[in-house]
């Protein structure tokens, strides 16, 4: 009750030099920012964007170059597709033709990439439209970050020798915006 401290004062049921003790329940403005994070995340500063795709150059590019991955999936059922063919936790689950179950070796190339990912310390949990040269090199790439909520799906591009395709979404225009002159671009859409 508001000035439930001040009444029980009053009332010399408590010592007026007392702080006021702590009520058990919610506090609304941790539960608004609680709502607040889910509906208007911010993109990352500049600063932890650049940090962020240098890290996932320095930890996960060198893994991909080797593995070659063009599509990868850490969820409930985790996916992985490459030149070995496409895998999932149940042979099934990403829908894809001739997927099949994880085998020793799939499931040994997946560990690689996800610990490489964690070194990295970026929030992503997914691979998307890498392409390679024929010597491994990785000639473009996407991955999801999470941190968009429930508005916004964000995504560092890696596309060194050319700017990463605009498009839209139905929701509305995509941007993409370069991350310096790194060969790194963030991208933001509307999520559907």
């Amino acid at each position: 009750m508001p000035g439930g401290h001040q009444v029980r004062t009053v009332l010399g049921l408590e010592d007026p030099a007392a702080p006021a003790t702590a009520r058990p329940g919610f506090d609304l403005g941790e539960l608004l920012g609680l709502f607040d994070g889910m509906f208007n995340s911010g993109q990352p500063s500049p600063e932890r964007m650049a940090e962020e795709v240098a890290n996932l150059q320095t930890h996960v590019l060198p893994v991909l170059r080797e593995i070659r991955p063009t599509w990868y999936e850490e969820a409930q059922c985790d996916i992985l597709e490459y030149p070995r063919g496409t895998f999932s936790d149940d042979g099934k689950c990403g829908g894809r033709p001739a997927e099949q179950p994880f085998d020793d070796v799939a499931r040994a190339d997946l560990d690689r990439i996800l610990d490489a990912v964690e070194r990295s310390g970026v929030p992503t949990n997914e691979l998307t439209g890498a392409r390679y040269a024929p010597d491994g090199t990785v000639e473009s790439v996407g991955f999801l970050r999470s941190g968009g909520g429930i508005e916004w799906n964000f995504a560092y591009l890696y596309s060194p020798d050319e700017r990463p395709r605009e498009w839209e979404s139905a929701l509305g225009p995509v941007t993409i915006t370069p991350i310096g002159a790194t060969g790194w671009w963030f991208e933001k859409s509307p999520n559907d």
